[in-house]
C-alpha cells in the first residue's frame, strides 16, 4: 500500500514538473516574440514552481527536522502566501484574457481583496495555530475560523464572477475550457483546503470523514490538474496575432481616449463610452462595472449629449 507521504511527494513533484515544463515553454514563446516578459502568466508559472519545490521540501524536510525548531509558523505562512499569490497572478491573467481595463470595478477591487486578506491570515497561520493547526484560546479559535471563512468565500465568489466573465468575453473559443478548468480546480482546491482547516481549528468532522487529514490528497490531485492544465493552454496556444493585435488595439484606445477626453466626460461616463465603443450591451456593461442596467441608461444618455450623438450606433460611427 502506498503511503500517504509517498503520494503527496509523488503528486508534488509532478506539479513542479509541471511548472517547470511551463516556463520552459513561456520563455522559448517570449523569445520568439509572441509573449512580453510583463505576462502575468509568467508570475503565475513561477510561483506554482516556487510552490512544488517548497512542498517537497516540506515533506521531506520540515516534517522530519522542524517540527520542534519554531519553524511551523513560518512554515504555514510561507504556505499561505504561496496559495495567495497563486490567486493573486491568476486573476490578474484572467483579465488580461478577458481584456478588463484597470478603470474597471472589478480589476480595481481583485487586487484589494486578495492583498487584504493576505495582510489579515497570514498573521493568523504565523502566530495563533499550532503545528496542528489549532488554537488553545477559544477567542482566538473564534477569530481564526472568521478569518478562514471570509478567505473560502471572498475566493469562492471571485471565481464564480471571473467563471461568468469567461462566458460572456473570451473571444478565443479553443482556450476557454482551459480557461475554465484552471479557475475551477482553484476554487476547488480553496474550498476544500480551507474546509480543512476549519476542521482542525474546531475539531469538526464533515460528511462522517470526508475532510480528514489524510484527504490532503485530493488537493494534490487538483493541483496537479490546475498545472498541467496550465501547461497545456500554454502549448497549445499561439500568442503572436494576440500580441500584435494587443499593440494595434492600444494604439487605438489611447487615441479614443485622447478623443473622449475633449468632451469632459466624468470616469463612469468614460467607462460606459469605452464599453459601448467594444459592442457591449447596456446588460453586460450592467454586469461588468457592477451597476443597474438603469444607472448604465442615464450614463449613456448624458455622454451621448456631451458628445453629439443620439444613440449607440451614431456614437460607433463617430470614432471609427
Amino acid at each position: 500500500m502506498i503511503k500517504t507521504i509517498s503520494f503527496f511527494a509523488f503528486f508534488f513533484a509532478g506539479f513542479a514538473s509541471l511548472a517547470g515544463i511551463a516556463l520552459f515553454l513561456l520563455i522559448n514563446k517570449m523569445k520568439s516574440g509572441q509573449l512580453r516578459k510583463e505576462e502575468p502568466l509568467l508570475c503565475l508559472v513561477i510561483t506554482a514552481a516556487v510552490m512544488g519545490i517548497f512542498y517537497l521540501a516540506e515533506f521531506y524536510y520540515f516534517d522530519r527536522n522542524a517540527s520542534d525548531s519554531g519553524w511551523r509558523g513560518l512554515e504555514r505562512m510561507v504556505d499561505m502566501l504561496l496559495y495567495m499569490l497563486i490567486a493573486f497572478f491568476w486573476f490578474r491573467f484572467l483579465r488580461h484574457e478577458l481584456q478588463l481595463t484597470e478603470r474597471i470595478f472589478l480589476s480595481r477591487v481583485t487586487d484589494g481583496l486578495i492583498i487584504g486578506l493576505t495582510i489579515l491570515i497570514l498573521p493568523v497561520y504565523g502566530f495563533l495555530m499550532d503545528e496542528h493547526y489549532t488554537v488553545s484560546h477559544e477567542a482566538g479559535r473564534i477569530f481564526a475560523s472568521a478569518c478562514q471563512i471570509l478567505l473560502m468565500l471572498t475566493m469562492l465568489a471571485l471565481a464564480c464572477i471571473y467563471i461568468r466573465m469567461i462566458f460572456l468575453y473570451t473571444q478565443k473559443e479553443k482556450a476557454r475550457p482551459y480557461l475554465l478548468g484552471i479557475t475551477i480546480l482553484q476554487a476547488l482546491n480553496g474550498a476544500w483546503n480551507g474546509g480543512f482547516v476549519l476542521q482542525m481549528l474546531n475539531h469538526i468532522t464533515i460528511g462522517k470523514g470526508v475532510l480528514q487529514f489524510s484527504d490532503y490528497d485530493f488537493s494534490a490531485v487538483m493541483l496537479l490538474g490546475m498545472s498541467g492544465l496550465i501547461t497545456l493552454y500554454i502549448y497549445k496556444t499561439d500568442f503572436s496575432h494576440a500580441v500584435a493585435a494587443e499593440h494595434s488595439t492600444e494604439d487605438r484606445q489611447q487615441q479614443i481616449q485622447r478623443e473622449l477626453e475633449q468632451y469632459n466626460l466624468t470616469q463612469r461616463e468614460q467607462q460606459v463610452a469605452n464599453l459601448l465603443l467594444k459592442g457591449s450591451s447596456y446588460e453586460e456593461i450592467a454586469e461588468e462595472l457592477f451597476i443597474s442596467k438603469y444607472t448604465v441608461k442615464r450614463h449613456a444618455h448624458n455622454l451621448y449629449q456631451k458628445v453629439g450623438v443620439s444613440a449607440k450606433v451614431d456614437l460607433i460611427k463617430k470614432f471609427q
